[in-house]
């Protein structure tokens, strides 16, 4: 079976930077690019270089990549 979370640590932010949120999955910037460029995270473009990532897509990513116990 696997276990999910329903939620990352308390926030009120809806939207987060592409560093913060890379360093929530405690992975690398230019891995957490990858994964935008790949379709396996969606962002939100701001503008042409602004990106952000919705909270509720991050906790919906985690629990796609979630296996085991």
């Amino acid at each position: 079976m696997n276990k999910t979370i329903d939620s990352l640590p308390e926030t009120d932010k809806l939207l987060y930077r592409v560093e913060d949120a890379a360093r929530l999955l405690d992975i690398s910037v230019p891995t957490l690019y990858r994964l935008m460029a790949a379709g396996e995270l969606p962002y939100t473009k701001l503008n042409r270089r602004i990106r952000r990532i919705r909270y509720q897509d991050l906790i919906a990513f985690v629990n796609r990549n979630t296996y085991g116990a």
